[in-house]
């Protein structure tokens, strides 16, 4: 009985994560997590000294 409740639990949240996670007030989010690692911050090169962190290649 109590696995059966579990798994009932369980299917519950799975449908209300992927209901959260299609919802239309999510994308603007989810797109500008997207393109996190393409970004180039001015915070980020000027720690790094350049885009290739710094290192020249010859």
């Amino acid at each position: 009985m109590i696995e059966a409740v579990e798994t009932l639990l369980l299917f519950v949240a799975f449908v209300a994560f992927a209901l959260w996670v299609w919802s239309p007030g999510q994308k603007a989010r989810f797109e500008e997590a997207a393109w996190l690692p393409f970004r180039e911050d001015d915070d980020d090169a000027a720690l790094l000294g350049s885009r290739d962190g710094g290192m020249r290649h010859e």
